[in-house]
């Protein structure tokens, strides 16, 4: 009965571990992954809520423009780590397209590490819009989208967004 919750428990974390949790509703990423190219980045907290409830703004108080920068920063830093030809940046004057991450809600849940650490798990969507033509080129849903297990609450909203960024740029392989 034991290596029958062993082996159940090991297929449930190996379904949730390979499953995509971007999800490509309208639209084609790769070409602007394969042109060089700056993409503008912009996130859309405006509706977003924590855990379902309150509004995420009034959730973080005083620390709610750090954390917004924070999603900018990690987000960018990991995707132009990647070698590839399109360049993220949140300000840009020669950016060639617009991609647009509108999340709906951001959600803390208790990690699978017996010490307590948690993890945040994001929903919402991705919108990529070509600048010059003024029309959108792709639609991503984020779906259930979580990063590492942290104790602190910065330091998992960056693992979230760290998934986030490499996630993005796999869409194309």
């Amino acid at each position: 009965m034991k290596n029958f919750y062993l082996t159940l428990t090991l297929c449930l974390f190996a379904v949730s571990t390979f499953a995509k949790d971007l999800k490509i509703l309208s639209g084609d990423i790769c070409p602007i992954l394969e042109a060089p190219a700056e993409a503008l980045v912009e996130f859309d907290y405006s509706k977003t809520t924590w855990e379902e409830e309150e509004s995420y703004k009034s959730f973080c108080g005083e620390d709610y423009e750090h954390r917004v920068q924070d999603s900018y920063d990690t987000f960018i830093f990991k995707a132009n780590s990647y070698e590839n030809p399109l360049k993220f940046a949140q300000e840009s004057s020669a950016a060639k397209y617009k991609i647009i991450i509108k999340l709906d809600d951001i959600e803390r849940h208790q990690g699978m590490s017996m010490w307590g650490r948690m993890y945040i798990e994001i929903r919402g969507e991705i919108e990529i819009f070509d600048i010059e033509k003024n029309e959108s080129i792709c639609k991503i849903k984020i779906k259930d989208l979580s990063g590492g297990e942290d104790f602190a609450p910065d330091d998992r909203l960056k693992k979230c967004f760290t998934e986030l960024a490499e996630e993005f740029i796999e869409l194309c392989k």
